[in-house]
């Protein structure tokens, strides 16, 4: 879509710059947990940075994320910082964001440092079969942050007493007194649930995420299988109800709202049609994914036969906490 130049980015939402910290901060938590790592992450905002902005809420999300992911990914033991601090830019009266994720992994030679940033390469002395990912991450992350108005450059050293990554995203400060498109629930879980009756539950479930967006496909996909589900994937509505049909253990779809071909409020029409003549009498929870914050998507959502709404960028706590409100229905969907 970028290449296409069919990827827009908006500047009208307006967001809480603490809700994002805390959801990547949680997203990190998850990764170490899950790598059994013994990594601390540790965050910071400049008191300065007024803690509603407008922007696209959405792509920075994606960004932030894509980094600490990686940050973690190539840590083994130490810390994982996120700060947040204003930058002057000496050429205007713009003032912008820096966002910068250092980590105290084993670090980038120098001549491999622009290469981070070209499609489907790492740098050559990363084990890949270890790391794992397609190279695209970084190189994605860099035009969303141009597209905003912004940069994303990297320093790195292999060795010495700052060895490690450092990533600088930058992007224009736009800071307003409106109240948030989206405020976070207040009732969220302080930490994710971890019981051993509810990770059993959660082995071996099916989750189909139908999601036309390449990096939010991933990263709803990563969430996920960190918590102990089974992830497929479609691209748009269309191949979201084949794949349906063709798995017949879906215990829970993710659908977006808006993709190509068929969006998700049809293709959530025909799945319920497709139940109905076939009498299934527990339907598959189907919870909407929309980056629109629009007042009646809610209530749209539910007319077409959607079971819950989540607004993207997705918070991971109350991803968990949405699915597992719905585990006994993915407990009993499909049983006689």
């Amino acid at each position: 879509k970028i290449e296409a130049g069919q990827m827009e980015v908006k500047n009208d939402d307006v967001f809480s710059v603490k809700a994002m910290v805390d959801q990547t901060s949680s997203l990190a938590d998850a990764l170490i947990t899950q790598k059994k790592k013994d990594i601390m992450v540790l965050t910071k905002v400049d008191d300065e940075i007024h803690d509603t902005i407008s922007g696209d809420r959405f792509r920075l999300q994606q960004v932030v994320n894509n980094l600490i992911s990686n940050a973690v990914k190539f840590t083994t033991h130490g810390t994982v910082n996120l700060c947040l601090r204003l930058q002057d830019d000496d050429d205007s009266d713009k003032k912008m964001i820096e966002i910068r994720v250092r980590d105290t992994g084993k670090g980038i030679p120098e001549s491999h440092l622009e290469s981070i940033f070209e499609p489907f390469r790492q740098v050559d002395f990363v084990d890949t079969r270890q790391h794992g990912g397609t190279g695209l991450g970084l190189t994605i992350s860099r035009k969303l942050a141009r597209m905003m108005g912004g940069d994303l450059r990297v320093e790195s050293a292999a060795s010495g007493p700052r060895k490690g990554s450092t990533l600088f995203f930058t992007l224009p400060y736009r800071p307003t007194k409106k109240r948030p498109s989206i405020t976070p629930p207040n009732d969220q879980p302080s930490s994710i649930p971890r019981s051993e009756e509810t990770n059993a539950l959660r082995r071996g479930r099916k989750v189909l995420v139908a999601e036309d967006d390449a990096v939010s496909r991933k990263m709803v996909k990563r969430m996920l299988e960190i918590t102990g589900y089974q992830v497929i994937l479609a691209e748009n509505g269309q191949e979201a109800v084949s794949t349906y049909e063709m798995n017949s253990d879906v215990g829970l779809i993710l659908m977006d709202v808006q993709m190509p071909k068929m969006d998700g409020l049809d293709a959530t029409k025909l799945i319920r049609q497709k139940e109905s003549a076939n009498s299934i009498s527990c339907n598959v929870p189907i919870i909407a994914l929309s980056a629109g914050a629009m007042k009646g998507d809610h209530e749209r959502g539910l007319a077409n036969g959607m079971t819950d709404y989540l607004t993207k960028p997705v918070n991971f706590k109350l991803l968990v906490r949405t699915l597992e409100k719905y585990i006994g229905c993915i407990e009993n969907h499909h049983k006689p």
